[in-house]
């Protein structure tokens, strides 16, 4: 947990087993790009090298994004950092969507189910 940037070293050792897999890698960061590539962080340059997609900027809990999937607020941009993804793939343009986890422990939700418009919903 935590920002991957702050111990990009470690993150990088395993996103590399990762792709070594035949698997892709997204990573998301309180950073931007540009703070990212600026050099002052130990490590950024080689996990962004086995980044495929980078979704920067810090999360603004006001500012909740319904339209694009996988983005938590509108400030926030979606990098394609390898060719194995472009910006016009649809799984990118989808809305934004949530997902319920009912477990022993109890019930956990991730995303956003008001800007999904399911709240309210009965199934």
């Amino acid at each position: 947990g935590g920002e991957p940037f702050q111990q990009a070293r470690a993150v990088a050792a395993f996103c590399a087993e990762v792709r070594a897999a035949g698997l892709s890698v997204m990573v998301y960061s309180g950073y931007t790009l540009d703070e990212l590539r600026s050099g002052t962080l130990d490590g950024a340059a080689e996990l962004l090298a086995l980044t495929d997609v980078l979704v920067d900027g810090r999360f603004r809990r006001e500012l909740p994004e319904p339209r694009r999937r996988w983005v938590g607020s509108t400030n926030q941009q979606v990098q394609f950092l390898s060719d194995r993804y472009r910006s016009d793939d649809p799984r990118f343009s989808m809305p934004n969507t949530f997902e319920l986890r009912l477990t022993p422990d109890g019930l956990t939700v991730n995303g956003w189910p008001a800007a999904s418009g399911v709240v309210g919903r009965r199934a």
